[in-house]
């Protein structure tokens, strides 16, 4: 991205680039009232050639012209809330960072081979721990025969811890993918439901190697689960966010993925842009994450 400037400085960019697309959108409407009108004269040729004309600026002028400033509203409004967190200095419209393989490696959704695409993207560093947030797509497999499948869209979370935890379990809400797949989904990976800490909500089922975990849902110290200080962090955030929530703890690495969120926030080409809405945190949930992982290191 361009070199950052005062939000300020970006209200008045944005609100002059869409005093443009207004005027733009003007000369669309005067292109169609000359076809109108041009429908009179009973001269097709014209009539055909000016209508031409207003759907090649329709195309190729205006909606890219609104989808650039559309874009570069979510940009600004992401680096002036999101990535200061991470310390990112730049946005992937078509992510690299965030590596297909991990996402797969976190054995958090059955999906179809080689079905996975990752889209907007940040990524930087917090504390000593590498993360990359990007909004992804894939496909489910198929919850029974006859039944097609489904794209599952979100935003992953891949957090690299600056040591091991010693951990190996998932954590999945109810609807983050179809119930039928679940059993046998984390059944494949050899984990096994375990009960949660006290008041700990139903929807969120854990799985972990053992099923013996009271030691370490209460003291924290084995190599099975996390204390229940993370546990209520979990909670935390699921209760904040309105996606679906699943997340990965496998050694030094933390995958989260939320179903239904995404970092950008959509702006309107009809409204002008101003300080507050610029300010606008549009994905939360990082913080929460990020939070989270510290929960791991104690």
């Amino acid at each position: 991205m361009a070199k950052r400037k005062t939000a300020d400085a970006y209200v008045t960019e944005l609100q002059q680039e869409n005093k443009k697309l207004h005027l733009m959108a003007y000369i669309m409407i005067a292109l169609l009232v000359l076809v109108l009108a041009a429908t009179f004269t009973k001269k097709f040729t014209l009539v055909t050639v000016l209508l031409l004309i207003a759907i090649l600026y329709q195309i190729f002028i205006l909606r890219k012209a609104q989808k650039r400033y559309l874009r570069k509203c979510e940009d600004v409004n992401l680096e002036l809330t999101v990535m200061p967190q991470i310390s990112a200095d730049h946005i992937e419209e078509k992510g690299t960072s965030l590596d297909k393989t991990e996402v797969l490696a976190a054995g958090l959704i059955p999906s179809v081979d080689k079905t996975i695409s990752v889209f907007k993207t940040i990524s930087g560093t917090k504390d000593k721990m590498q993360v990359v947030s990007g909004d992804i797509s894939l496909v489910e497999h198929k919850a029974e025969s006859g039944v097609a499948a489904e794209v599952n869209t979100g935003n992953w979370i891949h957090v690299k811890l600056p040591k091991s935890t010693g951990y190996n379990f998932r954590i999945s809400e109810e609807q983050l993918f179809p119930e039928s797949l679940r059993a046998g989904f984390y059944d494949g990976q050899k984990l096994i439901e375990t009960a949660g800490p006290d008041h700990f909500p139903d929807t969120l089922h854990i799985y972990t190697t053992s099923g013996d975990t009271a030691n370490a849902l209460n003291a924290g110290d084995t190599a099975k689960l996390p204390s229940t200080a993370f546990f209520r962090k979990v909670q935390t955030l699921n209760e904040y966010t309105p996606g679906k929530l699943g997340i990965s703890v496998r050694g030094d690495v933390m995958d989260v993925y939320i179903r239904n969120r995404f970092l950008g926030s959509p702006f309107s080409v009809r409204d002008q842009v101003d300080r507050n809405r610029l300010l606008a945190n549009p994905y939360p949930e990082l913080g929460h994450v990020l939070e989270l992982a510290e929960f791991l290191l104690v």
